[in-house]
């Protein structure tokens, strides 16, 4: 629009439209300047300012209405900038209590050294890593959930059937060593020669045919379950000096990751990264087993 309409929008821009004008002719502008209307309301919006500028040639109600539409502005930026602090403040309070429900990785290394060193062939150090870790203590009838780092005696049991656990005991040599079990229920022990051992526990066996039976497999194919169904099994990775046993095979290593079955036929050792040393439980033969191959150790 003109400059000239502002009269006819209302009495708000023609207030402010005669203000301006006698501004701009005392500065030898015309006040017959074609502004549109998004200027209109950027000079209205910045009268106060027009007025320092020039001097107090645009006052009167002009200026008024200027101060009145910017004290607006102003109370409408006060209103957003309380409610975003507000919201902000709601947000860090529910971090806070986020934070709180949350234990921090100052307080699980607190809880460690808290904990008495592992002793040799006496207790470890157990602590989950995903998913569900359960622990049964020598003489105890009951399961119970690991929720943190803990201390156990050997001769516990460890069910990470859906879950995985991490650990940490006496080194052979002093310090500790450290191994990862997952996929399987086992009892920890250590030898005085620093050796962990981790023994398949659970499954059962009573689906197998017996050794008569498999002798005639087609007869009891119906009644039992197949020479290669997996009873037992657990996956390791460990560092140190850590072992596996099943029934009839027993793996043992200083650093890798393997997987240790218990089958109705036999145990079997597979490996995927490293080697191991297997021992044949049955026939007391030894063999290393690299990674990408398998060893089984055929049930008598």
């Amino acid at each position: 629009m003109r400059w000239g309409d502002a009269d006819r929008v209302g009495p708000r821009f023609a207030t402010a439209r005669r203000a301006l004008a006698a501004g701009w002719e005392r500065l030898g502008i015309p006040s017959t300047r074609v502004l549109t209307a998004t200027a209109a309301v950027m000079l209205i919006a910045c009268g106060v300012a027009f007025t320092g500028t020039l001097g107090g040639s645009i006052g009167g109600a002009g200026s008024a209405q200027a101060r009145a539409i910017g004290q607006a502005y102003t109370n409408r930026d006060a209103v957003y900038y309380q409610q975003e602090e507000q919201a902000t403040e709601k947000h860090q309070e529910g971090t806070a209590a986020t934070a709180a429900k949350t234990p921090s990785s100052a307080v699980l290394s607190s809880i460690v050294a808290a904990l008495a060193p592992p002793k040799l062939g006496v207790s470890g150090d157990l602590a989950p890593v995903s998913g569900s870790v359960l622990v049964k203590l020598p003489g105890s009838a009951t399961f119970i959930a690991l929720t943190m780092v803990d201390q156990i005696p050997f001769g516990t049991v460890i069910n990470a059937t859906h879950g995985r656990v991490k650990v940490t005991t006496a080194g052979p040599h002093g310090g500790t060593q450290t191994g990862e079990f997952f996929e399987g229920e086992f009892v920890l022990t250590q030898g005085r020669d620093g050796l962990v051992l981790a023994t398949l526990a659970g499954g059962n066996f009573s689906v197998c045919p017996t050794a008569r039976e498999r002798s005639h497999v087609a007869s009891v194919s119906s009644r039992h379950a197949s020479r290669k169904h997996v009873v037992r099994k657990l996956w390791t990775d460990a560092h140190g000096s850590f072992s596996t046993r099943g029934n009839y095979a027993a793996a043992t290593v200083r650093g890798t990751e393997w997987l240790t079955e218990d089958l109705c036929e036999g145990t079997l050792i597979r490996v995927t990264r490293d080697e191991v040393a297997v021992t044949n439980l049955v026939n007391h033969r030894r063999a290393t087993v690299k990674a990408g191959h398998r060893y089984l150790a055929t049930a008598p």
